[in-house]
């Protein structure tokens, strides 16, 4: 018996292979779900931190309306029970031994700590690096949200005797106050970035046997950033805040992309020696740049300490050479 007509037809375009929903493709999904050389993420980092220092200045809101916002927090504080948080904090961390180490905390270690966290996550993780990489480039679309609509004066520009007197600052006249925004109190990354890193650490097994001394970082932070009145308290929690939103948007973007593409790439994680040394070196080096580029470290005024950590990295750059991996043919997929 001849087969009718429309079930030949049916029978064709059912044979037909069927094609991937376009709603689940990702442009450069591989590249989002997957992670890069250790060159290409420390660009993508250096990228990201330039980009949000640009980004921000044109954020910057008037000498005013940062003082109007500022008696707003700090009355949203009050009403939260944050005041004798902060006064306990600032009369701590004015104690004279405190002091001085977190005034050079607050300027040296905020680029430092998140290089030598995000190489080493890299180069110990990197099967889990992308969620992390993920997490931290999209935190920075709130906070950058935040910044725009809220200038805040930071407390030192309020007085708080006997800590200090209070200044009403010039936004404009020189290279420096136009390179900045100064109005940016209300997140804070200094605080942010901490948690981040706490949290992968965490997250790794590779990283989690020193996980616990890490997690006492943000706790450090957090005094250094309110005792020296460059943060309130609140700010740290919309600091947390955020990176909360990176993790989530992150863990929506794997999904997807894993969707778009689910073949399988496995990458090893780099010896032990070899990560620890590449994450120091790059974080002392990103962190010697930072001093250069915010003034603390003059190169028309160089001294033999500012010296130190070039060299530093630059041993720990050749001490990684040494301990890299041979070989990366046959790698396996990294569970960490």
């Amino acid at each position: 018996m001849a087969e009718p007509m429309g079930a030949r037809h049916g029978a064709r375009r059912d044979a037909r292979p069927s094609t991937p929903s376009p709603r689940l493709r990702l442009p450069g999904a591989s590249s989002l779900d997957r992670p890069l050389s250790i060159r290409a993420e420390v660009g993508i980092v250096a990228m990201v931190l330039l980009v949000w220092q640009a980004a921000r200045i044109p954020l910057e809101g008037s000498v005013q309306t940062a003082f109007e916002h500022a008696h707003e927090w700090i009355s949203l504080q009050s009403t939260l029970g944050l005041t004798p948080v902060q006064n306990g904090v600032i009369t701590l961390v004015h104690h004279p031994w405190l002091l001085p180490a977190a005034r050079w905390s607050y300027a040296n270690l905020h680029v430092l700590a998140i290089f030598t966290f995000l190489v080493a996550f890299r180069a110990a993780a990197p099967g889990r690096y992308p969620r992390v990489r993920n997490a931290f480039v999209l935190l920075h679309v709130p906070a950058l949200i935040a910044i725009g609509a809220f200038p805040l004066a930071s407390p030192s520009w309020l007085p708080h005797a006997p800590d200090w007197p209070g200044v009403h600052p010039s936004l404009t006249g020189s290279l420096d106050t136009d390179l900045r925004n100064f109005t940016a109190t209300v997140v804070s990354e200094h605080f942010g970035y901490p948690v981040l890193i706490a949290a992968g650490t965490l997250w790794s097994a590779r990283l989690r046997p020193i996980a616990w001394p890490i997690v006492l970082y943000p706790a450090w932070v957090f005094l250094f950033i309110v005792g020296t009145g460059h943060h309130y308290p609140l700010d740290a929690v919309v600091g947390s805040l955020c990176v909360a939103f990176g993790f989530t948007c992150s863990a929506v973007v794997h999904r997807r992309a894993a969707r778009a593409d689910p073949s399988p790439r496995t990458v090893a994680p780099e010896p032990t020696a070899h990560w620890i040394s590449l994450a120091l070196g790059s974080g002392m080096l990103a962190g010697w740049v930072d001093a250069i580029s915010s003034g603390r470290v003059r190169p028309d005024h160089f001294t033999l300490l500012d010296f130190v950590a070039p060299a530093l990295a630059a041993v720990a750059f050749l001490v990684a050479r040494r301990q890299r991996r041979p070989s990366r043919c046959g790698s396996a997929p990294d569970q960490a």
